[in-house]
Formats: C-alpha cells, sequence, structure tokens
C-alpha cells in the first residue's frame, strides 16, 4: 500500500486549504514463469495443489489440448520419469 498526498490548488481567494490523504493499493507484478515455478517446486504443498488442479481439470474436460499443450506434454515427461525412476507403485 502507497499513500499519496493530494492537495487541491485554486486560482482564488480561499478559506482554507484541504488537505487529503489517497490510499493507493500496489499490486505487484506477477513473478516470471521460471520464478513461479521455482516457488511451486519449493513447497510440496504447492506442488501437490498444481498437480491436482491440472488432474481435476482433465477430468472434468477443461483442460483443452490446443490451449495447454506444452502442459500436457510436461506431464507426460513427468510420468515417464516416475515409471523410469520407480516411484509409481
Amino acid at each position: 500500500m502507497r499513500v499519496e498526498c493530494v492537495v487541491e490548488q485554486v486560482e482564488k481567494p480561499v478559506w482554507c486549504v484541504e488537505y487529503r490523504d489517497r490510499i493507493v493499493e500496489v499490486i505487484p507484478p506477477p513473478p516470471d514463469p521460471t520464478q513461479a515455478a521455482a516457488m511451486i517446486l519449493d513447497s510440496p504443498r504447492a506442488c501437490r495443489a498444481v498437480l491436482d488442479s491440472l488432474a481435476d481439470a482433465a477430468t472434468l474436460g477443461t483442460l483443452h489440448r490446443g490451449e495447454h499443450h506444452a502442459t500436457v506434454r510436461a506431464a507426460a515427461r513427468l510420468l515417464t520419469a516416475l515409471r523410469v525412476a520407480g516411484l509409481l507403485t
């Protein structure tokens, strides 16, 4: 949050000057994809939430192949890597 001082300037004789503070919400820009991936991978809970959301979207049919082609390809690579590493039973 940022507080800005607002002063109104008037060209005629003034009996009083009003000062107001305006509170402005500053929204930080979203992280770039590399930073976002690093934040997700550092937290097992966040990683699990992302994978569960992707699985739910695929189950509901809302994960469109055209829009998420790279995501589906990455998921296939992950599945293959988990099988090769023997982490899937």
